[in-house]
Formats: C-alpha cells, structure tokens, sequence
C-alpha cells in the first residue's frame, strides 16, 4: 500500500502511551517529532533506523502582556495553572510547599487554577493549612485562554510540580508574561527551559524545604526576582516565535517531499487490543451502561459496543462543546450529572489517566443516596 500524503507525526508527553501510539503509526509517516530533546533522543532510540527523520520542534508561544513588578512591602503571588490530578501533576505538594513557606515566614498569596480528579482532596487539604503570616491560597477552578492572561499580569511566579511533563506549554505561557518559573526537576521540557538561577529555578524532586526557600529568595531580593522575570520572557520570545516554529515545521515538510511517500504497513487499528480487552469483560452483561469520555476512543469503544448489543445509554464528557449534542444517537451529558442515570456499570473510554478518572466517578457518588455503578477501565488499579 502506498501513501499518497506526507504525514508528520508528533509526540507531546514523556509517557509510554504516545510511543505506543507512534509505533503503531510510523510506518506511514514521512517525518517523526518531539517537542523537547528528551523525547527526540527517545524517539531516535525507538526507531533507530528512522534517526534521519526525527527531529526537535519548538512550539509556537504567543506573546502576552507583562504583569508589575513586586513592591518591597507586598507578598509574593504564586500561580500553579493546570490539570489537578496526582498521577503526573502532583497537586498534593502545593500545601506542603506552603506549610514551608509559613515556617520561613514568608508572606504569599497562590492562586491554583485548574479542574480535576483531585480537586476535593486538594481543598480539602488547603482548608486544613495554618498560614501564621500574611497568606492566602485561591482555588479558582479551570481558567479560558482570556482569564489565563490576567491571572498572568497579577502574579510574579509560576510554580510546576510535576514529575513528568513533555514540553509544558502552560509555563511557557507564564514566562511569556514575564513570571518567573520555579519547578521540580523533570527530565523532559522543564530542564531543558529552565536555566536555573538565570531565568527561573530548579528544585530536586519531593524536595520541599528547598522549593520553598527558593520563593523566599526571590520575595527577599526583588532585583532578582525582577531580573528572572525578564530573562523568562526573553528566552520565549527568542526560542518560541511564530518564526522559529514555521521554519522548523516548512524545512521538514519540504523535506519529507523531497522522498518517495513511505510504504504503509496495514495493522490493526491501534485501539483494538484495548477495545477487545473492555467488551470480553463485558461478556454476557444486558444491564444499562454508561460511557465516560466522548473522544476518539470513547466513540471506537461506542461502535463496538452496539455492534454486540449492548445497551449504552449516556456517554459523560467533561467539555462543554458536547453539551446537548448526540453520538450514534445516545446523548453526551456533562460529567458531573453521572448519578442521576441509574446505570449498572460506567465504561471509561480512555487510555490515559484511567485510574484518575475513576476516582472522580466514585467521588461524584460519595454522599448520595444515588447506587454507585461498577467501573470498568484499563488501568493499573483494577
């Protein structure tokens, strides 16, 4: 089978899953990326005999506006912005890192911005914080890009505690707008931005003390704090512009066209394994499902299951965009409504963050007189 087109193929994260996923792909694609050198020399590593066709790409960051500097007399505003789970983003280290800083005695004020599996743990554990100075920390849910910027203009630092990334895009953004980023050493994206001392700081993994004495520097020394902040901005304005990404991505298209399209080899859909693994635990089941996540796996899962009869009668999504919108006929529904539909078992149609996903549909019933539905899921938790 030939291929008529060029496809570039195009990795984000450091996790298994997107190599799993290239792997089953790369045979019909022309040119493979990643978005750090982590995982372009993974990449490279993976698929040795294609080394020629890796290469790095550095995404386009739009320019944002600049907040205000830090006045001696006001506390230091952290932001965290992202998803608020544990598995990659390690939300329960935020209030440890603020206990540090109430014992250095520093005053702060963090806004987190995000929605997830964790977020009533996560207030659950803030409301128990006993800040002795003048501090705060704001839960403000899930931001739009708009809202995203203010928050940018009001703080001075963005804090990341990860521990995995593969280029994360929401710190970028925050450079952008002049924070200074201050993160937990990933391999992957986080070290390679970050010039630790220059335009942001690095902290050892689970390492506290030393995060927390890092804002303490910089609510001290605001010349410092000033000075990061400006070589935050300026090292996305030079290594992510609208230019740098266009080049990269027309010199490698031209590239690929220079080259005979490749010879695809058929597989099965990449998805299959994992569909045939959920419906055989679904043999002889004739009770009432129901779906949770309405993307490109979640509808595979959906066709599946009507060919083999069974009765699907909802399918949750947390995006709005679904919102009164059908597939295959059966209505999506917003997530949080998963326990008005008496259902007999919830299917997780994901891949990733399945365990996640799992403790946020069991979460929805704690407190109801509602019947909690088993789940079933491709996790590490079963």
């Amino acid at each position: 089978m030939i291929q008529p087109l060029r496809v570039i193929g195009t990795i984000f994260g450091d996790q298994e899953n997107p190599f799993d996923v290239m792997a089953h792909y790369e045979s019909s694609l022309s040119a493979i990326c990643g978005n750090s050198s982590r995982i372009a020399t993974r990449l490279k590593e993976k698929f040795s005999s294609r080394k020629n066709d890796v290469f790095l790409w550095n995404a386009f960051v739009p320019t944002m506006p600049s907040g205000s500097p830090k006045t001696p007399d006001s506390p230091i505003r952290l932001l965290f912005a992202g998803r608020l789970d544990e598995s990659a983003k390690k939300v329960s280290r935020l209030p440890k890192i603020c206990n540090a800083l109430t014992k250095l005695n520093i005053p702060f004020e963090m806004t987190v911005a995000g929605e997830g599996p964790e977020e009533k743990k996560l207030r659950k554990s803030i409301s128990r914080l006993s800040l002795r100075v003048p501090s705060s920390v704001k839960m403000v849910g899930a931001l739009d890009p708009e809202n995203l910027k203010n928050a940018f203009k009001n703080h001075h630092v963005f804090v990341l505690v990860s521990s995995t990334e593969g280029l994360p895009m929401a710190m970028l953004e925050a450079m952008a707008a002049r924070l200074c980023p201050i993160a937990m050493e990933v391999p992957s994206g986080v070290s390679e931005i970050i010039s630790h001392g220059k335009n942001g700081m690095l902290v050892p993994q689970e390492d506290f003390k030393a995060f927390a004495k890092c804002i303490a520097t910089l609510s001290r020394e605001p010349k410092k704090l000033e000075n990061m902040r400006n070589a935050a901005r300026k090292f996305v304005s030079e290594k992510h512009s609208a230019q740098n990404f266009e080049y990269q991505i027309r010199k490698k298209s031209e590239r690929a066209f220079d080259n005979p399209p490749p010879s695809c080899n058929p597989r099965n859909d990449y998805y299959e394994n994992q569909i045939s693994k959920i419906t055989h635990s679904l043999s002889g089941f004739n009770g009432k499902l129901g779906l949770w996540g309405g993307g490109m796996f979640g509808r595979k899962l959906v066709d599946r299951l009507i060919l083999l009869g069974l009765n699907v009668s909802v399918i949750f999504d947390k995006n709005p965009k679904f919102n009164g919108t059908s597939y295959r006929n059966i209505p999506y529904a917003i997530s949080t409504k998963c326990t008005s539909f008496n259902l007999d078992k919830i299917v997780i149609g994901s891949v990733d963050f399945s365990d996640e996903m799992k403790d946020e549909i069991e979460s929805h019933f704690t407190n109801t007189n509602s019947k909690p539905p088993s789940i079933v899921f491709l996790g590490g938790k079963q």
